[in-house]
């Protein structure tokens, strides 16, 4: 599908990046379900802020990359490597690229985690800058990773 930005963002150049920002998350994602960290530690910016909804022990703004692969780490331990994101779907915007996922996993005496969720990246230099998450049962999340 051909994607068409009004014409006031392709006259300030916003267009240029949108198809490198996808991109990016893209391989983001593929990196993530690997749990390959060096290719994250190239996608995403030293000085990232991640936010993380919710008043589970993970919640809370992550700021850097090591506070946000802590993050990540965090939630495959607490799921022995069963933590998935799988994107549904994504829109491109001029300066965001917005995801909703499919977050689920196992934790021994909880619930399974099968969730739908929605990501909002920003970026600069070409880089994932900021991340704000947020999900459709905030409290089932809160219980799973608590």
């Amino acid at each position: 599908m051909m994607l068409s930005l009004p014409w006031r963002y392709e006259r300030r150049g916003f267009a240029m990046g949108m198809k490198e920002n996808a991109e990016v998350v893209r391989n983001g994602y593929d990196a993530f379900a690997k749990g390959d960290l060096d290719t994250l530690r190239e996608l995403i910016a030293a000085d990232v802020v991640w936010k993380v909804p919710g008043k589970s022990p993970l919640s809370g703004d992550k700021k850097g990359i090591e506070a946000t692969l802590t993050y990540f780490t965090q939630l495959f331990e607490l799921t022995n490597g069963t933590f998935k994101a799988e994107p549904l779907e994504v829109a491109v915007g001029a300066e965001h690229v917005i995801v909703t996922q499919l977050n689920s996993g196992e934790r021994k005496g909880k619930k399974n985690l099968q969730l739908d969720g929605v990501l909002v990246f920003s970026f600069r230099d070409g880089k994932i800058s900021g991340c704000s998450e947020f999900e459709n049962d905030q409290y089932s999340r809160d219980e799973f990773l608590s």
